[in-house]
């Protein structure tokens, strides 16, 4: 069964505009559950348990494009989400067994000082 989880993303203080979510069940007979960020916030159905989380998003490299294989210049995209939100997250929530899961987060360029 999924329940539902809402939520606030942002990055170094402002709402992401757009990126995915993705809760990765430590149960791993259990499938990963997507969902999009739109506008700094997102929804998705999750099942219940500890979930490890990844965000990922890229952006347009200023003055760098490209051509795509029909030949067209376009512009260059970079992934700019650090890897501790990500291939190597840190992030993980407890889904729980209602439809009132409600999970932000504060996603920074820096590592936060210790």
């Amino acid at each position: 069964r999924k329940y539902r989880v809402t939520g606030e993303v942002t990055f170094d203080g402002a709402p992401m505009p757009v990126a995915d979510i993705l809760f990765v069940p430590q149960d791993t007979t259990l499938a990963s559950e997507a969902g999009t960020i739109q506008d700094g916030k997102y929804e998705a159905h999750v099942t219940a348990g500890l979930q490890t989380v990844t965000i990922q998003a890229t952006r347009e490299v200023p003055g760098q494009t490209l051509r795509n294989a029909s030949g067209d210049l376009i512009s260059m995209r970079e992934s700019y989400v650090p890897e501790r939100y990500n291939t190597k997250s840190v992030l993980s929530v407890e889904i729980a067994e209602n439809n009132q899961n409600k999970h932000d987060f504060h996603l920074t360029e820096k590592p936060a000082a210790n």
